[in-house]
């Protein structure tokens, strides 16, 4: 299929590597970009591009969906995507060994990380963050990789299986967050099981913990068995 022509962009582009800023983009600007050029797009970011646009006007977008017009505007005019920033957590072998066992019993595995240590804990109250991590699957941009969000369902990034974490463009990385990721490469075991404990609610499926021989060990008996892990021994 023959590509449109491109019209030059009317604005300057914010680099993605960085967490996006709203306020730092020319919105009028960008749509008008955008719609200059959709034909550039595939058919399925077509649709999606269109449907922000026509939301725009009717009422405006959220930062969010702002980022994606930004996005889809660069990509309509071929601008380089810039390389996401990575940064090395370690050996992913004891991880994604908890995932295997636990996708022989579970569609959709994820464990729930209680990571001490941040300025920053949100509304929660608690002197600590909460990162569910779960697996990427076979339609994923980059399947087998372990996706980290936070409590309030933002996407921090993903780990992928070099061991590295790249970070979202879209948000700056909690400071506590790559040395949690760290601790937990090195010995998801003990601290999957830490985290149940610092929290009360089992580290896999997030419920609360009653049983003493669960909060003992930070889950609770039925994941105990989805992932292969000791419960109520002396």
């Amino acid at each position: 299929m023959k590509r449109a022509n491109v019209v030059a962009p009317i604005c300057e582009y914010v680099p993605m590597s960085a967490p996006f800023d709203p306020n730092s983009i020319n919105v009028p600007q960008v749509a008008q970009t955008l719609r200059d050029n959709l034909a550039n797009l595939v058919v399925r970011d077509q649709s999606f591009a269109s449907s922000l646009l026509g939301q725009l006007d009717r009422k405006g977008l959220s930062n969010s969906q702002l980022y994606w017009l930004n996005k889809l505007s660069e990509k309509a005019v071929g601008a380089p995507e810039l390389e996401r920033e990575k940064t090395k957590v370690g050996d992913l072998k004891g991880i994604m060994s908890l995932f295997d066992k636990a996708q022989e019993h579970l569609k959709f595995p994820a464990i729930v990380l209680a990571v001490k240590g941040s300025e920053d804990f949100g509304d929660t109250g608690e002197e600590y963050n909460e990162y569910r991590l779960s697996v990427a699957g076979d339609r994923a941009r980059v399947p087998g990789s372990i996706n980290v969000t936070g409590s309030d369902k933002t996407w921090y990034g993903r780990i992928l299986v070099t061991g590295e974490f790249e970070a979202s463009p879209r948000d700056e990385t909690p400071k506590n967050l790559i040395p949690g990721l760290a601790r937990f490469a090195a010995d998801p075991v003990n601290v999957a099981k830490e985290s149940g404990m610092l929290t009360g609610k089992c580290c896999f499926c997030n419920i609360g913990l009653k049983d003493e021989r669960s909060t003992a060990v930070g889950y609770g008996p039925i994941c105990a068995k989805h992932y292969d892990l000791p419960w109520g021994r002396a």
